[in-house]
């Protein structure tokens, strides 16, 4: 009779154990992504440390929707002129103000500008015989357009810092 009181019990606790084991697969099976989508972050992620790495930048669908006003120009502009932000925040409103005055005054922020005038090392100005926008500019404003924003997408000053390392030594 002791035998067969210990066997209840055993298959008590063995149901129990496996009534918990089920639904701690349950919780983990509803916390799980599928693997589409886990595929699908990981050759995001792969895009995404390519472009980094190569220079260029991803422009991501809600940056495309934005329209951009005179507003948004003078708070960038005041930013930047504001001296107790932190270089995170100056690289964003960089970004930002770029990107404003590009939409609307459809100037580009990183290519030379001015009467075909230049200044030579010694600080006097002379006059030039071409054009600002030579495709060595157009070139350049790129590379600086992909590592304002680059650096504008730092989520916190640690990443920055780690970023501007990575990318000016």
């Amino acid at each position: 009779m002791a035998d067969e009181i210990k066997n209840g019990a055993e298959t008590k606790t063995i149901e129990t154990n496996y009534i918990e084991k089920i639904k701690q697969l349950e919780t983990e099976k509803n916390s799980m992504v599928s693997r589409e989508m886990y595929d699908k972050a990981v050759n995001d992620n792969a895009k995404l440390l390519d472009a980094l790495t190569n220079g260029q930048t991803i422009a991501s669908k809600a940056q495309d929707e934005i329209k951009y006003t005179q507003k948004d120009i003078d708070e960038s502009a005041a930013i930047l002129l504001d001296r107790n932000v932190s270089d995170l925040e100056r690289f964003r409103a960089t970004d930002k103000y770029h990107k404003a005055v590009l939409a609307v005054k459809g100037v580009d922020t990183y290519l030379p500008s001015g009467n075909k005038l230049a200044q030579n090392y010694d600080g006097s100005i002379y006059q030039t015989n071409q054009s600002a926008i030579t495709p060595e500019n157009i070139e350049r404003s790129k590379r600086v357009n992909s590592f304002v924003e680059n650096a504008a997408a730092c989520q916190n000053d640690k990443e920055l810092k780690r970023f501007l390392e990575d990318h000016l030594n």
